[in-house]
């Protein structure tokens, strides 16, 4: 179990506490005798069968909203502003599949979505700020257990993660020590904490120190073996954390968790649960299905004004390359004059990006030939609905609905071995880069993303 187990406590309470105000806020709308856990009539059986789904798409909220962070959980001011954000954001989702799908299986009154509000607001309040914080904070009955951390270098971020770490001791945090190829073994650093080898010695010093958490602080480390450092020992049973100033790209386009005053980022592998590829490929399904009914208006609207505007076809069709470097069909409406793909300056300029990481306008890293785009084509380019038939990609199962994007043939010629890493999983409409700025984030930047 890579997270700590009172996290998964904490995500179970907030399942249990947003079903059981569910119960209620319904209880006091009908004014129904029946038990909200034991028995509930027929006829309202089928809002909770929606609602305990419905229910893991709030508890996503919680943890986008940084609701199971350290940093946010031991507080009170910015866990209450988390909670009600989450809350509201969960109610608007409520309203918006009650007015798109017309069923009544989904709470259409607005009573029950205040009765729920205010439940769930004062249950969550109680439970996680008066109760689970004061019992996790100063750590009553010593009912938190020892997680053991090992730090990946010995130098600054390391240093200071080890200061801030020893404050935490109380919360469970125990730092056995430093893992340094720089210093000799035995090497004091700081409070007492030394250098207890190197990276060779990594494999036989987790198992022998039964380690729960290893962070990686190298630093001046090339990208290519950092990265695959942190790949394998992701693969381990050990939480593995990043709070490196060399991927300071990271902590910046991502909501991290701190550790005292330190960034720390959790490096999440696809976790290997029987049926989790079904799962994911079910969500691809039905939400790129849903996606393409419901806006199958705009989509109309949009093809009928590129064939008005220029010659041409109304999609364009490209070869891309997809998961492990295999080639697809690549859907878009076309945005350019019929012929423009055809630009081998294009090609060179992107190669040069590549492997400089700059491109000749520093504000954006889309190399497009302006006057090449139609009148059209800047409006859909601007709002990003020229990517909206990649739906149909996602159908076909060539592209799932978030990851990296798929690249071009002669830009998988250019990549170094690292950089291919970024499609060893199926390539998504959008991503890290894509909603974090991706007209001023550079390649290299972007490949860590």
């Amino acid at each position: 179990m890579k997270n700590p187990k009172h996290k998964y406590l904490l995500l179970f309470l907030d399942w249990v506490i947003i079903n059981y105000a569910f119960g209620v806020a319904l209880k006091l709308q009908t004014q129904l005798n029946f038990g909200v856990i034991f028995t509930v009539p027929h006829f309202i059986a089928p809002l909770f069968f929606f609602f305990a789904g419905y229910s893991f798409v709030i508890l996503f909220l919680f943890y986008i909203n940084g609701l199971y962070h350290i940093n946010i959980y031991l507080t009170v001011t910015k866990q209450l502003q988390a909670i009600i954000k989450s809350l509201v954001y969960s109610i608007v989702g409520i309203a918006l599949l009650s007015f798109f799908t017309k069923s009544s299986i989904i709470v259409d009154s607005r009573l029950v979505i205040f009765y729920y509000f205010i439940v769930s607001l004062g249950s969550l309040i109680a439970v996680r700020i008066l109760i689970f914080r004061t019992f996790f904070k100063f750590n009553l009955f010593s009912l938190i257990p020892l997680r053991r951390i090992l730090i990946i270098g010995a130098e600054g971020r390391g240093i200071e993660l080890a200061t801030q770490i020893k404050e935490l001791s109380r919360l469970g945090l125990h730092l056995v020590g430093f893992i340094d190829n720089k210093k000799p073994m035995g090497t004091s650093i700081v409070n007492g904490y030394k250098v207890i080898g190197n990276l060779a010695m990594l494999p036989r010093i987790y198992n022998d120190m039964s380690i729960d958490e290893i962070i990686f602080c190298l630093e001046n480390t090339p990208e290519n073996e950092y990265l695959e450092l942190i790949e394998r020992w992701s693969k381990s049973k050990a939480r593995v954390l990043i709070a490196a100033d060399q991927f300071e790209v990271i902590p910046k386009y991502v909501k991290e968790e701190y550790y005292g005053k330190v960034p720390v980022i959790s490096v999440l592998n696809s976790p290997p649960y029987m049926g989790w590829n079904i799962i994911k490929r079910l969500i691809d399904v039905i939400f790129s299905l849903f996606g393409l009914i419901i806006l199958s208006p705009l989509l109309l609207l949009v093809s009928i004004a590129i064939k008005l505007d220029s010659r041409g076809p109304i999609l364009y069709k490209q070869i891309r390359l997809g998961k492990d470097g295999n080639p697809f069909t690549f859907f878009k409406f076309r945005s350019m004059y019929q012929g423009s793909d055809r630009d081998n300056d294009r090609a060179e300029k992107l190669k040069h990006f590549i492997n400089e990481g700059m491109c000749e306008n520093a504000a954006s890293t889309k190399i497009v030939e302006e006057s090449k785009v139609t009148r059209i084509g800047k409006f859909i380019r601007k709002t990003s609905i020229d990517e909206l038939p990649q739906l149909l990609n996602v159908l076909k199962g060539e592209m799932s609905l978030v990851g990296p994007r798929p690249c071009l043939p002669y830009e998988w010629q250019n990549y170094a071995e690292w950089h291919k890493k970024r499609l060893s999983i199926t390539p998504g409409c959008t991503g890290i880069w894509q909603v974090s700025g991706r007209s001023v984030v550079g390649f290299r930047d972007m490949a860590i993303l």
